[in-house]
């Protein structure tokens, strides 16, 4: 009955505590040093139906035999991506 009495106890003074606390801080706006991070271009009109064909056709084709992890196919796979995404000016994030 003691443990009863203590756990409705601790449960009231609780959920008194809970009721008193602070209302949070307002949202602060965005600084324009945040506004100020550059944006990509917008390409979608560069993109062909036809050149993304030829690339899946390209990495499913039999050259690379499904690319299974750890394999020499799946590297030959990865050097051809690389070697397309320089041909385009891609850069590693890093740089």
């Amino acid at each position: 009955m003691k443990s009863l009495l203590l756990a409705a106890a601790l449960l009231a003074g609780g959920s008194a505590a809970a009721q008193s606390a602070k209302a949070p801080a307002p949202v602060r706006k965005a600084t324009p040093a945040a506004a100020a991070v550059p944006t990509a271009p917008d390409n979608r009109a560069a993109v062909r139906e036809t050149d993304i064909q030829k690339y899946l056709y390209t990495l499913a084709g039999d050259y690379y035999r499904g690319r299974e992890a750890g394999t020499l196919d799946e590297l030959k796979a990865s050097a051809w991506l690389a070697e397309q995404a320089r041909a385009i000016g891609a850069q590693p994030a890093s740089v």
